[in-house]
């Protein structure tokens, strides 16, 4: 099985500071919910060109199977965000 190296906060800074990621020490050591997602978000845009709109996308062809779709508006794609994460350890 193949493993990761551990990295400091430093170096995880220059590596996103590579890929066009602003992110500073601080905010790696006191992360916040909403500052994970757009991490996240960006390494979708930048390694596997998946745009935030194409995530936020509603799935039409799903939509009339659920009873109240309205309510689902925003956890679809929550979920899809979270379906394409899996992507990421792939592309590195």
């Amino acid at each position: 099985m193949d493993c990761f190296p551990v990295l400091k906060p430093y170096e995880i800074v220059g590596c996103l500071s590579d890929l066009g990621i602003s992110v500073t020490e601080q905010d790696l050591l006191k992360p916040s919910p909403a500052l994970m997602k757009s991490i996240y978000m960006q390494l979708l845009e930048r390694l596997a060109c998946i745009t935030k709109e194409e995530i936020e996308q509603p799935v039409f062809g799903a939509m009339h199977v659920l009873e109240y779709p309205e309510l689902h508006e925003e956890s679809i794609p929550e979920l899809a965000f979270g379906s394409a994460l899996y992507v990421i350890p792939f592309l590195l």
